[in-house]
């Protein structure tokens, strides 16, 4: 009885596994949207702390990154199973006049929203 119990829990952990979703990770080469409606350093996107954008004589103004679309240059999965990116501005400028790109965790960044994907369905680029 044992074993038949044993038998039947390695199974319903093997289901599990099996039924995770991992369409979450995103690829090189995927655009992203910087979602962030207040002038608030960002969580998850690692853009450098305010005192350092000042020192080179940028403005340090996170509301300005809102809406700016991004493009995935590198992407990797660290040791604690996130998945990390370096992103680029995909009009071709830089973050704050200075940095051309910034790292961010994208797991825990999409899930709260400081990255979104956009909708490029044929039905929104045929109303665009």
């Amino acid at each position: 009885m044992r074993n038949v119990m044993f038998v039947f829990v390695l199974i319903l952990a093997s289901l599990n596994l099996i039924g995770q979703d991992n369409s979450k990770m995103v690829t090189d080469g995927a655009i992203l949207i910087i979602n962030k409606k207040q002038n608030m350093p960002f969580d998850h996107i690692d853009f450098p702390r305010t005192n350092f954008i000042i020192k080179r004589g940028a403005i340090a103004n996170y509301k300005s990154l809102n809406g700016i679309a991004v493009k995935i240059k590198l992407s990797y999965v660290n040791t604690k199973g996130n998945q990390m990116a370096k992103l680029t501005p995909i009009a071709g400028g830089k973050f704050f006049n200075r940095y051309t790109y910034v790292s961010a965790n994208l797991s825990k960044a999409i899930e709260s929203n400081e990255l979104i994907q956009p909708n490029l369905s044929k039905e929104s680029l045929a109303n665009n």
